[in-house]
């Protein structure tokens, strides 16, 4: 896209309505607190700023508390160089006062990455199909109800989907260049979206298609031996969980706290209580969720044209498409078992 382009000025306009809708209104509630998962995040990253990193917390992955640990720490030095705080106790005692900045700082950092979603989300759709397709996307997605709530609350999702962005980013690269520096990042960037939030875990499918789209989907013909090829899938594969514990290492170092707080995360939603309608009803109430794409949902007609789009394209299927629909598809039905597939899953 050449700069002052139509295109380009267009695309500007609907970064900064991204932007606009994500940064307004980003103090709401502050300083009381309404969201128990934000305040979750700023006690255990503060916590750890007493000097014990492992945050004795796995219901979140950790990456996401030592940013904002880190952000913290950024926060008392810059303070303290200034005369804000005169040590650790004044430090702790203006969040006890007063903790809109501890929250304002995370909700920052949440709507900058829902803010840059939008562009990434141009770039996938003119990727793999047009400008124009990159264009209608990313409108969607800046002016999308539910993404621009989850963008006022820092519970680490924006952070999520930026770095599925790069994986899926080097998944594509993977599938085209076979290298094998490709599958170790791509490998590194679903690590670190697990060790942000767990939800990222069922998007390996991507990688996995990836790699068996260019030995037997691409193009070009694949010149290094099967067996070769196979194995950096293999060593891909067993990275994620070696970077996962690089951002998580207390996961690996205290496998009995990780085990009990995951373990008790999975059941709360997968575990059945005797109190959850049938499997299909669950499935069609998850399937509604998706078609309005959220809570909050989007206007019937908009959801129709989207669903329209979705069904039409089903029919003219190629084999790089299925990059998007994957995901999709076998996130929907992992979520439609759950006995409450709450729309933010």
């Amino acid at each position: 896209m050449r700069n002052k382009s139509p295109q380009f000025w267009l695309l500007a306009a609907i970064v900064t309505l991204g932007a606009a809708l994500r940064f307004w209104g980003l103090q709401w509630g502050l300083p009381y607190e309404y969201q128990s998962e934000e305040y979750k995040i700023v006690k255990y990253a503060l916590r750890m700023g007493g000097g014990d990193l492992n945050p004795h917390f796995f219901e979140y992955p950790s990456l996401y508390l030592y940013v904002m640990l880190a952000v913290y720490g950024i926060y008392f030095v810059i303070g303290r160089i200034f005369g804000v705080f005169a040590g650790s106790h004044e430090f702790a005692l203006s969040f006890v006062k007063d903790p809109t900045m501890f929250y304002l700082m995370g909700r920052v950092i949440e709507a900058s990455c829902g803010a840059a979603m939008v562009y990434v989300t141009f770039w996938v759709g003119r990727r793999f199909y047009s400008e124009k397709t990159g264009l209608i996307a990313a409108f969607f997605v800046a002016a999308l109800p539910d993404l621009i709530y989850v963008s006022h609350i820092f519970k680490g999702y924006m952070g999520m989907m930026i770095l599925l962005f790069a994986f899926f980013y080097w998944c594509v690269r993977m599938s085209e260049s076979g290298r094998t520096r490709d599958y170790v990042i791509a490998s590194l960037f679903l690590g670190l979206a697990i060790s942000t939030r767990y939800h990222a875990a069922p998007f390996g499918i991507v990688l996995v298609w990836a790699h068996f789209y260019r030995l037997y989907f691409a193009q070009d013909n694949v010149t290094e031996s099967s067996w070769k090829e196979h194995g950096k899938f293999v060593l891909s594969l067993a990275l994620i969980p070696v970077f996962f514990y690089v951002a998580t290492p207390y996961a690996l170092i205290t496998p009995l706290e990780f085990w009990r707080d995951l373990g008790a995360n999975v059941k709360v939603y997968s575990g059945i209580t005797g109190t959850e309608g049938p499997l299909i009803s669950r499935m069609g109430i998850a399937a509604n969720r998706l078609y309005f794409l959220g809570d909050i949902g989007v206007p019937r007609w908009c959801a129709a044209i989207l669903a329209g789009g979705g069904l039409a394209g089903l029919f003219a299927v190629q084999a790089k498409d299925i990059f998007l629909i994957l995901p999709i598809v076998t996130y929907y039905f992992i979520v439609g078992g759950y006995h409450n597939p709450a729309a933010g899953y």
